[in-house]
């Protein structure tokens, strides 16, 4: 039988390391917030390239989903390995 460890505790306490090891990480943060203030969006989420673990993010409202970010890195990783299949090379979301 496959079996994971994985849930989300093990995905927040890998996004909490490598948000520490992140140099200059309150300017990062006041950048994502000047991002969502100019694009007038609810939230602006940073995540790391390889392995979509959260960096880190800005909301201007209060999320309900305290999964989101999870759920948003394996949507993400989940059409990365569809775009693999077909042989196509995933750059960005836009």
């Amino acid at each position: 039988f496959g079996t994971s460890i994985w849930d989300e505790t093990l995905f927040k306490a890998w996004s909490q390391i490598v948000y520490a090891l992140i140099p200059d990480i309150k300017q990062l943060e006041a950048q994502l917030a000047h991002i969502a203030e100019v694009c007038e969006a609810d939230e602006v989420v940073l995540f790391e390239k390889n392995t979509f673990l959260l960096i880190s993010h800005s909301s201007r409202k209060d999320m309900q989903d305290s999964h989101r970010f999870e759920k948003i890195s394996n949507i993400v990783k989940q059409f990365k390995l569809s775009c693999a299949k077909v042989e196509t090379s995933f750059r960005s979301i836009q």
